[in-house]
């Protein structure tokens, strides 16, 4: 039933999304015509005519000619990603859906059924239900100032303490059909986003929090928290809340076309704020906007992450990664090793690394040589 809750919005999507599987290989398009593919060169092969052999009165007939040789094959696409399959990690890996990296290095990975999956670099170890999670549906991860992993599920949010998870549950009136999202401050404050709101963990009880009395509770699409202590809270359809010190500021929307949906934010050291939508990315910096019409890769964004190199990675629903920096956008498929285009969360480690989680698996990322 809970994957049921989102079938109305992917069917929608699939109706305009191209299908992954027999996408063209990683490619680049410049920054400022994003929106224009670029045409693959046409191998022309020539035409081989083969004479007509006639028949003569001889002892010996005449050698027939032989047949052309086919040209060489072209070289297979070279492949950038690598999947870590459910065999290899000896858990079931699939219907990935949230994804972080610890400080220590361990990498956490939401599944959408089987609950959350911790690698430490040697092995896997799996936690459901029966250890305290408060649902097998794995929506967000993030980790404490003080190294305690949380996760929020259909049904609340849990923390792992001493290989034990404790859970704090959702009112009846908060669950909604989108996945809830998780933030956590410095000084370790947990923020929740739901169905029906905001949600601020005090004293061991989710409290709502109510950001515009006039809009009534509407679901949380996107959360984050700066480092200054600023939170960022994307609500409805078309709201952006910037609270801090308990001033509450509205940010106008209205660079974005009426039906774009805010799904994923993220904050970068210069200050902007990267908001990955339904209908491409936007960047708010020094408050005004970019859009996809100024060159930012579009598409139906899922996550965001920044790497080392200052590259910005692009999951996507349905469309793969991209890699964007000011030079042009780099799209990743399945033909580059994806094992699935629907990319739900992205991870980027101190070296580069950058992990996907997807509805197929769990991928890794490495430059070629």
């Amino acid at each position: 039933m809970r994957r049921y809750a989102l079938c109305a919005v992917h069917l929608i999507l699939f109706l305009t999304v191209s299908a992954c599987s027999v996408g063209a290989p990683a490619r680049v398009t410049p920054t400022h015509n994003a929106h224009t593919p670029t045409a693959a060169q046409a191998t022309t092969v020539p035409t081989v005519t083969v004479p007509t052999v006639t028949a003569k009165t001889v002892a010996t007939p005449p050698t027939a000619t032989p047949a052309p040789t086919p040209a060489a094959p072209l070289a297979p696409t070279r492949v950038f990603w690598h999947t870590i399959t459910a065999t290899d990690a000896q858990v079931p890996l699939a219907h990935l859906v949230s994804l972080t990296l610890a400080p220590d290095g361990a990498l956490w990975v939401g599944s959408d059924d089987d609950g959350v999956f911790r690698f430490d670099g040697q092995a896997w170890r799996q936690y459901t239900t029966a250890d305290g999670l408060s649902d097998n549906s794995v929506h967000s991860i993030a980790i404490a100032p003080d190294g305690t992993v949380w996760v929020t599920t259909w049904f609340g949010t849990s923390r792992l303490a001493e290989g034990q998870w404790h859970s704090y549950l959702f009112g009846p009136d908060f669950v909604g059909s989108n996945r809830h999202s998780l933030a956590i401050a410095a000084d370790g404050e947990i923020w929740v986003g739901g169905g029906r709101g905001l949600l601020h963990l005090r004293q061991d009880h989710l409290e709502p929090v109510i950001l515009d009395e006039d809009a009534g509770p509407q679901v949380v699409l996107g959360l984050l928290v700066e480092p200054t202590g600023a939170l960022w809270a994307a609500l409805g359809p078309r709201s952006l809340y910037r609270v801090q010190d308990g001033l509450t500021e509205s940010i106008p929307l209205t660079v974005m076309p009426v039906g774009v949906r805010i799904r994923t934010l993220l904050p970068a050291a210069d200050g902007t704020l990267w908001v990955g939508t339904s209908h491409g990315i936007y960047r708010y910096i020094n408050g005004g906007w970019e859009t996809p019409q100024d060159g930012l890769p579009d598409g139906y964004v899922t996550s965001l992450a920044l790497a080392p190199d200052g590259a910005l990675w692009v999951g996507t629903y349905g469309q793969g990664v991209r890699r964007y920096t000011e030079q042009g956008t780099q799209i990743y498929t399945a033909v580059d090793g994806l094992p699935d285009c629907s990319v739900w969360a992205l991870a980027v480690d101190q070296h580069g690394r950058v992990y996907a989680a997807t509805s197929g698996g769990l991928a890794w990322y490495a430059a070629a040589p």
